[in-house]
């Protein structure tokens, strides 16, 4: 978009007349207005253009519409039908609204309950199928069907949707399967009042703007709760089929195909959607695959071990046990958790440890996830997680496997249960050879995909090897579930640390973990090297941008050694800097966006690591670059001391916050075990900030810029 249509955009509608004011803190109202008053009230007014239904509405026709989309960056392939119609009654803001919508609710999940079914008998060229409802004007929505499809099989996933559209019409929602979503709606709605009970400052923030600031009513959970049991109850099987059925035949309806990157195929004509919905219409369609009546269990575990080892660190309200198994768990109570309880499995298991086949580790960890325990299926799994509120998140980084969930102290001893089940009882019995066709595809698609290729330049360049090496398309075809059996069997090994923060009391979190998490059986601990930027200065280009822009990345580094009051005054030098690079290179030289700025004392690699990123017209570039570089290096000697209170004021005022944060504790034990093996640096911190000077921070600033290691990698627009 040319910069004078972004210019006249912003002079049309950035204006007072058209704004919505959104003030929440310990202020007066009348100290309010008066501040708006003084800020706002002689801004002149401006005529807005006529916004009308038409303006926010699309014009629904009966129609069958074709829309080829396309991003020659973007690698999705996809097939998405839709259906437009008038949606006043679900959007009214009244009990009646709220009460349609709630049907809505029911029929749109029915809908999803089924294309989950169907995963397993999807064809070969479709890889995910959804539902979805989105709005798309006011009061017009639209029921998207969409799938994921192999490079050139849109045609494929087309007429499949189109013959779930028809299998729809003919076979309707079940007693059975309304009564299933109807049980769901009303779980979730006392975990939604539990949540709500820990709400921090910032959820009502959010509240607030995602209700009253869109024009939408705010209803207390109480109302909500109440409004539901009411209605639900009142809405019948014929009710939601209706509401399916009124979706399905609304006769504006929109085929959009994607192909991913530059990949060609014949266009898709509405002739040919046309003779897919008569030729769905005669076809001899399946039932659809009915859910399973039995519900996930796990029974309880036969043995465990005990606790070995007990240290206790009452400032911190904070006790480390070391399990029979080898496993250590560092436990911090703290009323700010409330009736939650947040856990973090964290081993060495990164990508990177020498027990992982790069790849095939990340493959096992994806389908260990998408697979059930003991007998059970993934169907069955997932709605037992559901009705659980059981949320188990495997992240694997360079270095670290982490396991994260958050759930209800009454459902902490299922998570710790499943978390079993999910380390020693699982097998891929799922999803296989689906995930191994998807990985080929993404392969091949590789090769093509600029994007790729520049990711790849960019970690051999930074770090002197990719960070995920990929494999060929002959190692994938010949993988076995064995293979990747035996990877997940090598990550679930690896000694564990539990980082875990509630309010419980103690003798029960013990018997939790001695029942559940002692029985693990462990291998001997690991250990991997950290992800390090190479040494050196080096610059290299690589040309990719279809718009005219440069993307800049520059590293530096210096060797120091890790020191807690050493790490917090690079985070203030950091800020500092951040600031001046802002004022310097986009205030004054209008040059800039996107910019990022980081420096931090690693403790894994004993380096001050700094990283800038930004964007620019190329023409400025390597002015601005030289900026930079200044900025660093006359930063020690142009911190003032107004500088430095501020970002310590600044600290304090986030500190204050961060105490009231469960999560901020968890982030901060988690920090302080994997520096000390104590949790010190709970009741340290503050006290480590006020003894910080100006000229520390000065001093420790001149380490962010090191001219002997400098890495500048640029994406370039591509000729």
């Amino acid at each position: 978009m040319p910069v004078i249509e972004l210019q006249q955009y912003y002079k049309m509608w950035y204006v007072p007349n058209n704004m919505q004011l959104l003030l929440v803190g310990d202020i007066q109202p009348n100290e309010a207005e008066k501040l708006i008053r003084e800020y706002f009230a002689d801004l002149p007014r401006k005529t807005l253009p006529i916004r009308d239904k038409d303006y926010y509405e699309p014009k629904l026709t009966k129609q069958i519409k074709v829309d080829r989309l396309g991003d020659a960056q973007n690698s999705n392939s996809q097939v998405n039908y839709l259906w437009r119609f008038d949606d006043s009654a679900s959007q009214a803001q009244t009990e009646m609204g709220f009460a349609q919508h709630l049907i809505d609710q029911l029929a749109l999940n029915s809908l999803s309950q089924r294309f989950r079914e169907e995963k397993n008998q999807l064809p070969t060229a479709l890889s995910s199928l959804s539902a979805r409802k989105i709005p798309v004007g006011k009061t017009t929505s639209a029921l998207v069907f969409s799938a994921n499809v192999e490079k050139q099989s849109h045609r494929i996933g087309a007429k499949y949707l189109i013959e779930q559209a028809e299998r729809l019409k003919h076979y309707l929602v079940t007693q059975t399967e309304l009564d299933k979503q109807k049980e769901k709606i009303l779980l979730q709605l006392e975990n939604d009042k539990l949540n709500q009970q820990n709400f921090t400052f910032e959820d009502w923030v959010q509240t607030m703007i995602s209700t009253l600031l869109s024009d939408k009513r705010y209803y207390s959970q109480d109302q909500i709760e109440k409004m539901t049991k009411e209605e639900i109850a009142k809405i019948g099987l014929a009710e939601v089929n209706q509401r399916i059925q009124h979706w399905l035949n609304a006769p504006d309806q929109i085929l959009q195909y994607m192909p991913p990157l530059n990949v060609e195929i014949p266009p898709i004509l509405p002739v040919e959607v046309q003779q897919w919905w008569l030729a769905a219409k005669q076809a001899d369609l399946t039932v659809p695959p009915e859910s399973a009546k039995e519900k996930m269990t796990l029974p309880p575990l036969k043995q465990a071990g005990s606790i070995v080892k007990e240290q206790r660190f009452p400032d911190q309200h904070t006790v480390r046990w070391t399990l029979s198994n080898g496993d250590i768990v560092v436990w911090l109570k703290s009323p700010l958790a409330k009736n939650k309880t947040y856990f973090v499995a964290q081993s060495q298991a990164g990508s990177n440890a020498p027990i992982i086949q790069d790849w095939k580790g990340k493959l096992a960890i994806q389908l260990i996830g998408n697979n059930a325990p003991l007998n059970w299926t993934r169907n069955q799994m997932v709605e037992w997680k559901e009705n659980h509120h059981i949320p188990l998140v495997i992240r694997q980084s360079f270095d670290k496997l982490n396991i994260l969930s958050t759930v209800e102290n009454d459902k902490f001893s299922d998570l710790l249960r499943f978390y079993y089940a999910q380390q020693k009882e699982t097998t891929i019995k799922e999803e296989f050879e689906r995930t191994k066709t998807d990985m080929i595809h993404r392969i091949e698609l590789q090769a093509h995909s600029d994007e790729f290729k520049r990711n790849l330049a960019w970690e051999t360049f930074v770090y002197g090897h990719p960070i995920n090496p990929q494999p060929i398309v002959q190692q994938v075809e010949k993988l076995t579930e064995a293979e990747l059996m035996q990877q997940w069997q090598a990550l679930s090994n690896v000694p564990v640390t539990y980082f875990i923060v509630n309010d419980m009391e103690e003798s029960k979190v013990w018997s939790l973990l001695v029942q559940n998490l002692t029985p693990i059986e462990k291998g001997k601990a690991i250990s991997s090297k950290p992800l390090k930027v190479l040494a050196g200065n080096a610059e290299e280009k690589f040309a990719m941008n279809p718009e005219p822009k440069d993307n800049v990345y520059i590293a530096w580094f210096t060797q120091d050694n890790w020191e807690a009051k050493k790490a917090l005054m690079v985070e203030f030098a950091s800020s500092i800097a951040s600031e001046k690079l802002s004022q310097k290179m986009r205030d004054e030289t209008l040059g800039i966006y996107s910019k990022r700025f980081k420096s931090r004392l690693q403790g894994e690699t004993n380096r001050i690591q700094t990283t800038l990123t930004f964007s620019s017209n190329p023409e400025i570039t390597e002015k601005l670059i030289e900026i930079a570089k200044q900025v660093l290096i006359d930063l020690p000697k142009s911190i003032t001391s107004e500088e430095f209170a501020t970002v310590k004021r600044y600290f304090y005022q986030t500190e204050e916050s961060q105490q009231q944060s469960a999560e901020a504790w968890l982030e901060r034990l988690i920090y302080s075990e994997n520096h000390f093996h104590t949790p010190q640096y709970l009741t340290e911190i503050k006290p480590l900030v006020e003894i910080i000077t100006l000229d520390e921070v000065r001093e420790v600033a001149k380490y962010l810029y090191n001219s002997e290691n400098q890495r500048v990698f640029i994406t370039t627009p591509k000729k």
